[in-house]
């Protein structure tokens, strides 16, 4: 890449000459690089290939923003996506004062995903506060029709630890994919812990996403987590559950 013409297109022998000779020394792929390989910022409502999946495929990222009101418990479409696997759904609602994490459960008040039949849906209660809301939601996912790319041997998602970008302080974020020994069966009225902070010498725990497969497939998006005690506990949203694998991104505890 010539940085004297950041617009150039960033081409295939691009990302194969960064896999082999320098994606290796680096243990991961930084956030900052990963962001100027996709040519833009990572949080784009325009499709952003962001890495590489567990499976050698490309790795996509696009972020909607939609005014949405409450469908009284009916599952309403969002976004059409056909031809496509989703890895995760993160994001928040906000009524121009207060945000609410998404998926959201309050008991009385709720706002959850899933994708159905190529298409992205939401469900809410028939609350007044999810009248004429905005939505913003990041979708990451691979497609269907792409094939494993040769790029490399290392991937963004690996059972290996990894650094995968920065965080406010400057400290590196970590990232790791981690197949259960037997499955956690996670209810919606009982915590259960998935793992202690210590077994990753964790400080901060940025993100997580739960599989139901152990070959990271079939990720879980209606889940809380709670931190307390020197462990991670997590409980579904509403039916059970099993969870057979997870990949967690945080900040190590310094020493």
């Amino acid at each position: 890449m010539n940085v004297q013409n950041p617009e150039r297109v960033v081409t295939k022998q691009d990302l194969a000459d960064f896999y082999e000779h320098i994606l290796p020394y680096l243990g991961g792929m930084p956030e900052i690089l990963a962001n100027k390989f996709s040519k833009g910022d990572m949080y784009s409502t325009d499709e952003r290939m962001i890495g590489q999946w567990i499976d050698g495929k490309p790795l996509y990222q696009k972020n909607l923003t939609k005014t949405f009101s409450n469908t009284s418990g009916s599952w309403t479409d969002l976004e059409t996506m056909s031809g496509v696997n989703i890895v995760r759904f993160s994001g928040y609602a906000t009524d121009g004062t207060q945000n609410y994490s998404a998926p959201y459960n309050s008991g009385s008040a709720y706002l959850e995903f899933r994708y159905e039949s190529g298409k992205i849906q939401y469900i809410t209660s028939d609350s007044s506060w999810m009248n004429n809301n905005t939505l913003y939601l990041t979708i990451t996912y691979t497609k269907t029709a792409d094939s494993p790319i040769s790029i490399g041997n290392d991937t963004d998602y690996s059972t290996t630890e990894k650094i995968v970008g920065t965080w406010i302080d400057g400290s590196p974020i970590w990232q790791k994919s981690v197949q259960l020994n037997s499955p956690v069966s996670l209810t919606r009225d009982t915590f259960v812990t998935l793992f202690n902070l210590s077994d990753y010498s964790m400080d901060k725990l940025i993100g997580i996403t739960l599989y139901t497969s152990s070959s990271f497939n079939n990720p879980l998006y209606n889940f809380i987590t709670w931190l307390r005690d020197g462990h991670c506990d997590v409980r579904s949203c509403g039916i059970t559950w099993n969870v057979e694998a997870f990949t967690i991104q945080y900040v190590k505890a310094t020493s």
